[in-house]
């Protein structure tokens, strides 16, 4: 199995998100990750999961089952940003997924709580997001920025992520998931049928051309199948007061889909 190539970089940007004294919002933190040559690091991501092809020639052992690791970040991004069954893309092209059962969906489901109601900096009613749960093999606490799931003495850590793409609904939504209630905040909606690959991070400051690039940081996905609803009210009170600083969405890294930058899915 190839080692993991991420030290340096996770020296790099702890050192550039330490220096700004614990001010920087989540977003800015992530902006300071250093690209790295595609060619030299592991498979990336986003992806479709339903794409099981891959040719990526770097290996690297899955991560263990996250109640054997640390939680050390949350955050999301406004679209998806893995295709997953009942999604279909975004307008404008480019900018991710939504999901089908927002298409559905009307001011007059919103009813009473207000169809242009906005939280999380501009997010709103049956917008689609994806949130990433971010576990670490480092003994840490859940902070901002990434490299929250470093530490000093622990520099070149197993990590996994599981994602679940949500829509978000008013109150009273059928069906519809509180965060706090549902206990987000420190755990991902149960497994479904979860698809599991090897990858990197993401985020749409992958998004500029050319072949220098790419995510330097490996990590194992786990991806739900299918869209949830969730309500825009909790995942509001959640931006007001989380520890991670995530107070707005993150952009989305469009999809990736050279068979030589993925891994294939067994």
């Amino acid at each position: 199995m190839a080692k993991h190539r991420f030290a340096v970089f996770s020296i790099l940007s702890a050192a550039l998100c330490a220096g700004t004294g614990g001010t920087l919002l989540a977003d800015e933190c992530y902006d300071r990750n250093v690209p790295a040559p595609c060619e030299t690091v592991g498979p990336q991501t986003p992806r479709d999961i339903l794409n099981r092809l891959g040719e990526n020639p770097v290996r690297f052992s899955k991560a263990p089952p996250m109640r054997e690791l640390r939680l050390c970040d949350i955050h999301f991004h406004r679209s998806a940003e893995n295709k997953i069954p009942g999604s279909v893309p975004a307008i404008p092209p480019g900018e991710g997924f939504v999901c089908t059962q927002m298409k559905g969906a009307t001011a007059h489901d919103a009813e009473g709580e207000g169809a242009d109601r906005k939280v999380c900096q501009n997010v709103g009613l049956f917008d689609t997001v994806e949130v990433h749960w971010v576990y670490t093999t480092c003994n840490v606490e859940p902070a901002p920025c990434l490299t929250s799931c470093f530490s000093p003495s622990c520099l070149n850590p197993e990590l996994r992520v599981a994602a679940q793409v949500f829509f978000l609904t008013p109150n009273g939504y059928p069906r519809a998931t509180d965060w706090q209630e549902s206990g987000y905040d420190h755990y991902p909606p149960p497994p479904n049928g979860n698809v599991e690959f090897l990858g990197s991070t993401t985020g749409d400051k992958f998004n500029r051309p050319g072949p220098n690039n790419c995510s330097p940081y490996q990590a194992t996905w786990s991806v739900a199948r299918s869209c949830r609803p969730l309500t825009l009210a909790s995942l509001g009170r959640w931006c007001d007061t989380n520890v991670y600083n995530e107070r707005k969405p993150h952009g989305v890294r469009k999809l990736v889909t050279d068979p030589k930058l993925l891994a294939r899915i067994p």
